[in-house]
Formats: structure tokens, C-alpha cells, sequence
């Protein structure tokens, strides 16, 4: 049950934090607080979820930040940051690799549907951990839109998060490279080339070298302009080009 009575703003989202099992998004933290149950909805202010967002970067005593946009209460800290946090440059442990993987898919639905895209995430990953969520719950589909011929369907099935527009045609397709070589992604891009798309690879900072590497290739030059690298630390600004 939220707290009740006069209680701070800071108390209200510390007590959602770990009504929520103790990690959650911002996007989780304020569909908790402000549904019809909560207590958000009596605050004295017009722009909650500002005031959200300025509260969970700002209470570093109880909250603490794991990356852009994920937070987890101050004494489990140690427990997350084992299982998020990325090295500056080279490969993690494979389970770190996975979670962070999965969380940047989640970012991304998210940020689609906020801009009232259908979000695809492929029906194998409906069940991966997205903070306290799971993908197929924060996703609009896990069912491919029949959006084109079979053999285009079928390749864009396994990319990691598609959006959709009104006409249930794709508009931004992302894959999410954290170890791999990224020539898979780019090959699925150069398959669907002739759909009005932005392609876009997201990656930490330091394997831009290595998407720059494989962009350059001849057998990509038809996408070369078409292709945008994004990193981790962008995406919390939501800075992705759309068609």
C-alpha cells in the first residue's frame, strides 16, 4: 500500500521503489505512483513526473542510480551494479551482457511508445527482465505486422526492437550490439533496405570503431547514409533520428 497521510514527495517514491521489488525505470516509477491507487495524484504540481525524475536523481541516501533511466534502493546497490554495470571498453560477463541487453531493448520500446509508435519486440524475448517488468509487457506486439513480402517478414523477425507507424509499416528498426560482430545486424538492415526505415545500431561508447569498420564495407555502401550509431549514453536523451 502506498504511504499514507502527509507524508514528503521523496517518501512516496522511495516507498513505490520498493513496493516494485526494489529496482525499477523512471517509466515504472510513475505509472506506479500515478495510477487511480497512488498518492501522485494529489501532489501539488502540474509536471509529476518532472518532479519524479528530479527526486530519484536527487535522494542519493535512499535511491541510487544504476544507469540512465534505472534505479534500485541505496542498500542493493552492490547486488545490481554486479549485474549492470558495463566495462569502459572489451567484453563483460556474458550475464551482464545479457541484462544490459535486454534493458536497452526495454528503453527503446518505451521510447516508441511515447512517441505513439507500435513497438515490436521479437516473441522469443517477451520474457526477458526489464527492471521489474517483462518485455512482452512494456511492447505493443510480439506478433510481426504482415508489412511485406514473406522473405522480408521473416528477416525482420528476430531484430531487436522495430516501431511501427499507424500503417503498420516500420519505421526505425534497432538492434542492440554488445560483444557480437555487428555484420548480422548490418546484413538484416541491407535485406530491408528498400522499406522507408531508419536503421539503428546501439552500442556502448567504445565500439563506435568497430560499427565504423563494418559500415565502411562495399556491401553495405547502399545503407552507408541510412545507418546511425547510437550509444548507451544517448539514448537516455532520447536523441534518435525518425523518419
Amino acid at each position: 500500500m502506498p504511504i499514507q497521510g502527509r507524508t514528503t514527495q521523496w517518501m512516496q517514491v522511495v516507498s513505490a521503489l520498493q513496493q516494485l521489488g526494489g529496482i525499477a525505470t523512471l517509466s515504472q516509477l510513475t505509472r506506479h505512483l500515478l495510477a487511480p491507487s497512488g498518492d501522485a495524484t494529489n501532489w501539488a504540481t502540474r509536471t509529476p513526473e518532472a518532479t519524479i525524475r528530479r527526486i530519484v536523481r536527487n535522494t542519493p541516501d535512499h535511491i541510487h542510480v544504476l544507469k540512465p533511466g534505472l534505479y534500485c534502493q541505496r542498500e542493493l546497490a552492490s547486488r545490481y551494479e554486479d549485474e549492470y554495470s558495463l566495462p569502459d571498453e572489451g567484453d563483460a560477463p556474458l550475464n551482464v551482457t545479457e541484462r544490459n541487453h535486454w534493458y536497452y531493448q526495454g528503453l527503446l520500446l518505451e521510447i516508441g511508445n511515447r512517441r505513439d509508435y507500435n513497438t515490436y519486440v521479437p516473441a522469443q524475448d517477451r520474457n526477458r527482465t526489464y527492471g521489474n517488468e517483462k518485455l512482452g509487457e512494456i511492447c505493443g506486439t510480439t506478433r510481426l505486422p504482415n508489412f511485406g513480402y514473406q522473405q522480408f517478414v521473416r528477416r525482420a523477425r528476430t531484430v531487436d526492437v522495430i516501431w511501427f507507424n499507424r500503417r503498420d509499416m516500420p519505421t526505425n528498426l534497432f538492434e542492440v550490439e554488445f560483444s557480437t560482430d555487428m555484420l548480422n545486424s548490418l546484413t538484416k538492415f541491407n535485406e530491408l533496405r528498400d522499406f522507408y526505415t531508419q536503421f539503428s545500431i546501439v552500442a556502448p561508447p567504445h565500439r563506435k570503431s568497430h560499427f565504423e569498420d563494418r559500415i565502411d564495407m562495399d556491401t553495405f555502401h547502399e545503407i552507408r547514409r541510412r545507418v546511425t550509431f547510437i550509444s548507451t549514453d544517448q539514448i537516455d536523451k532520447e536523441s534518435i533520428p525518425t523518419r
